[in-house]
Parts: structure tokens; C-alpha cells; sequence
């Protein structure tokens, strides 16, 4: 919930059509900055935001037509035909260190590697000149477990989401912040089912050592975390990875 103050301030802005150009005129403080994303193999994206504040994401948000402010001040998005979890939809890769400590049935299906691949050179190619929004934070409260996670979004209201569900870390910490998990969440990136091996267009994969999230305007983001966290830091005796594709 935004303040009173500042929710009539968005809503004025939102109502005066203030163009994208006046409204992103800071932009160029973040660009062409790009935090690394290049140990992912993306390449050449458009602005790159790390960690932006509240307002600040809430207006991307707007400006970008991905919903709209409530009376009470509240974001309201449209979460399309994907309105919960798809279990069928959620592989594993299939890799040799891990591939004997999973269950794997009709919920935990595995992926090739090949397969994986594949399907991420695509989504490397598809952010491509997009803009895109990062959020260095943390799961898990005590400082001895936690691990650091990456989530790059391809929306500006995505980034708000996580912004409020994981733990946000101080100045110092986001200075010296490693991930040892990364999400990539692209709901605007459809899979070919007939040409990438998947069920649908919508897709969740997870791996230790090949991570990808996408396509449910958000919804999965905290699954496929919380999963890796439990995974990980619970019942796996595996030490923790890098954040790499």
C-alpha cells in the first residue's frame, strides 16, 4: 500500500500523460550499466534498472501500460489466462549431479539439457534491446542459511513484486552481493511446443546448475524459488552454485 501522498502524486502523473521520454529522464544514471547480466549470456539489453526504489518501479509500471492504480492506491494487473501455479508446466533439467537425487513423475519432469539450451538461446535472443529490471535480495532471515538471489524481469511491475516479497538488502549488503540462485522471469517470450519439446507456451524450468523462470506474469517467481530454497538449503547436502547459465 503506497502513501497518500504519493499515490496522489502517481495518479496526477498518470492522468497528465506525461511521454515516456520526461517520465524516464534518469535513465541515463543506470545506462548503459548492466550488472553483470552478460555472465547470463544477455547481451545488448535496452535500459537496465538494479533495485529502483518503489516509486520509481510504479511508474515504469504505468508509463509501460502493465496496470493501473487502484482509488486506494494499490497496483492492479491483469494476470491473463494464467491466473495460478502450472504444475505440468514446470521441468527440472535433467544433469548428471543431480539426476539420481530427484523424484522424478508428472510433476517433477524432467528436461534435456539439450532441450534447456535450446529453449535459452532463445529467450537470450528474445531480451535483446529490452529493457530489463533486476532485484538483488535475499531468502531466508538468518545470515548463516540465506542465500542470495538475482531475479531480472522483463516487467516493471514483476520487479515490484519481488521487491515486496524477498528480503531486501542494506547499502552494504547490495554492494557485496552474490547470487547464488537467478531467476529470469519473460511472460512476453513464448515457447513453441512442437519445436521446443514443452507442453505449452508457458514454461518453468529449474536446475542447480541451469535456472529459468517464465512465463506467468509473475506468478511462479516465488515458487520457483522457495523450491530452490528448500531444496538447497534443507534437504540437499549439495553445496550452494553460482548464478550461472
Amino acid at each position: 500500500m503506497l502513501n497518500s501522498g504519493l499515490t496522489q502524486y502517481l495518479l496526477e502523473r498518470n492522468r497528465s500523460n506525461v511521454s515516456s521520454k520526461e517520465l524516464f529522464s534518469f535513465d541515463k544514471l543506470y545506462h548503459p550499466e548492466t550488472y553483470g547480466l552478460e555472465t547470463l549470456g544477455i547481451k545488448n539489453p535496452g535500459w537496465v534498472y538494479r533495485n529502483i526504489p518503489v516509486a520509481q518501479l510504479i511508474q515504469h509500471a504505468l508509463a509501460r501500460g502493465e496496470g493501473r492504480l487502484a482509488s486506494n492506491g494499490a497496483f492492479v494487473v491483469e494476470t491473463g489466462k494464467y491466473t495460478g501455479r502450472s504444475p505440468q508446466d514446470r521441468y527440472i533439467v535433467d544433469e548428471p549431479s543431480t539426476r539420481d537425487e530427484i523424484h522424478w513423475n508428472n510433476l517433477n519432469v524432467p528436461l534435456y539439457e539439450e532441450t534447456f539450451d535450446r529453449l535459452y538461446r532463445r529467450v537470450l535472443a528474445y531480451v535483446q534491446g529490452r529493457d530489463l529490471y533486476i532485484f538483488d535480495d535475499f531468502v531466508g532471515a538468518d545470515p548463516r542459511y540465506r542465500f542470495g538471489v538475482r531475479v531480472v524481469n522483463e516487467f516493471a511491475f514483476q520487479n515490484l513484486f519481488v521487491h515486496q516479497l524477498f528480503l531486501r538488502p542494506t547499502t552494504d549488503e547490495l554492494a557485496e552481493h552474490q547470487a547464488d540462485f537467478t531467476v529470469i522471469a519473460v511472460p512476453g517470450f513464448q515457447g513453441d511446443p512442437e519445436e521446443d519439446g514443452i507442453r505449452s507456451e508457458g514454461f518453468v524450468i529449474s536446475g542447480y546448475t541451469s535456472k529459468l523462470a517464465g512465463t506467468e506474469r509473475g506468478i511462479t517467481t516465488p515458487q520457483v524459488t522457495f523450491s530452490a530454497c528448500f531444496g538447497q538449503c534443507f534437504f540437499s547436502p549439495r553445496n550452494r552454485t553460482g548464478s550461472t547459465q
